[in-house]
Order: C-alpha cells, then structure tokens, then sequence
C-alpha cells in the first residue's frame, strides 16, 4: 500500500505525494463499475473533494478544517497536520496491525500460511504503525485527534451543528444497504452490523491521541 511507501517520510528520504499525485494513481485505473451501479469505498473522492475545497476557499484543507469546524466546534485537540510530519503531539499511545493496513480493512493481500500459523501458535507479532506518514490519505483521513473530540464532533455532526437542514436531511437520508444486514453505507457514513450489535462511524480516517484527561487511546481507521 501506499501508506506503506511513505511510513518513514519526513527524515528518512521518502517523498511525500501530492494530493494531484495521489489522483494521479486513482485515476490512471478504469472505474471498477458505472458511477450509481454499487458502492465501493476509495480514498479518491475524498482527495477529489479535498481539492474542491480548497479550490472553492482558495485556502490549503488545513486552514478550512481549523477556521470552519475545529474552532466553531471548541475541538481544541484536533489538527490537520503538514503533509511532511510524521509527528502527534503527545501524550499518544501506539497503534499496531497485523500484516498491513489492506488486509486488516479489505482482506488482500490475504494473510500467508506463515503468519496463520504464528497466530494459530500464539507467535504473531504485530508491526507498529504509529509513525505512519498521512500525506497518503489528505482529505481521507490526515486528521490527528483526541477521543473527547471525536465525541464532539460526531455530536455536532448528528445534532445537525455542522450542515445547514438541507444537507443534513440529504446526508441522514443517503444510507443504503451495500451488504445485506450486516453493512448500511451512506454519503460519508457507514454503519456495520456485527453480532447484532450496530456501530456507526463517519467515512474518514483519523489519528487517536490521547484524551484531554490523559486517557490514551489507539490509532483507528473509520
């Protein structure tokens, strides 16, 4: 993966891609179906309408985020870090994978008969994802923040704090099953079945550091 790519940038000789060279790899593959024919997650649009933005604002993704939803929203522990920095303000805790990011979202490349058998045997160990450089992701999931903020967020993303009361009704009425009962996707949200239990999460990726009362918590993609 391309995360993989650009883990140790910022130090270690890696270049960052630009947003426009992250399309650039997007772009150079046929669409997988025709645009409304089935639902398939891809960091592209998110980079696409990152771009748009700022376009639109004529200011970098960073600028817009801090000046239209952090500070309006007091999510004074969230941030959108330069694209070259591998760094989270401490205090942070660690994130860890099991093979890479593809296989723990998507299942491929699949896990060898190696590694089954190490965690079969209790041997597997996972690799530490911490320093993973997000320019790989821009508008998909750069985002550094804490668990408290989070909850902010996703409060004022439900409460309707965050769209005026057109998109918002666009946005609550965009979900769709894609997996039958156990995967309901929507515009920037899903939310997944498992065991009965539904959990919901909004359609991006985001950094965990620790709370503002020094309760760590782990790295999680959403």
């Amino acid at each position: 993966m391309l995360s993989e790519q650009v883990r140790l940038a910022g130090g270690s000789g890696v270049v960052v891609p630009t947003p426009q060279e992250l399309l650039g790899i997007g772009l150079a593959h046929p669409p997988n179906f025709a645009p409304g024919a089935e639902y398939e997650y891809s960091n592209t649009n998110y980079v696409i309408l990152g771009l748009i933005v700022e376009q639109l604002e004529k200011k970098p993704l960073a600028t817009v985020f801090e000046e239209r939803l952090f500070t309006p929203l007091g999510m004074t522990n969230t941030m959108f870090p330069p694209a070259a920095s591998n760094a989270i303000p401490e205090p942070f805790s660690h994130g860890y994978l099991y093979g890479g990011a593809a296989t723990m979202m998507v299942g491929s490349p699949p896990y060898t008969p190696a590694m089954e058998a190490a965690a079969k045997a209790g041997t597997l160990r996972p690799k530490d994802y911490t320093d993973v450089n997000h320019s790989f992701a821009f508008a998909a999931g750069a985002v550094i923040s804490t668990a408290a903020d989070l909850a902010t967020w996703m409060a004022a993303l439900a409460g309707g704090k965050v769209f005026n009361a057109e998109y918002q009704k666009i946005w609550q009425d965009s979900a769709k099953s894609s997996t039958p009962r156990t995967r309901t996707t929507g515009t920037g949200t899903a939310s997944t079945s498992c065991d009965g239990d539904r959990t919901s999460s909004t359609c991006t990726a985001v950094r965990h550091r620790a709370t503002t009362l020094k309760r760590p918590t782990t790295r999680t993609t959403t």
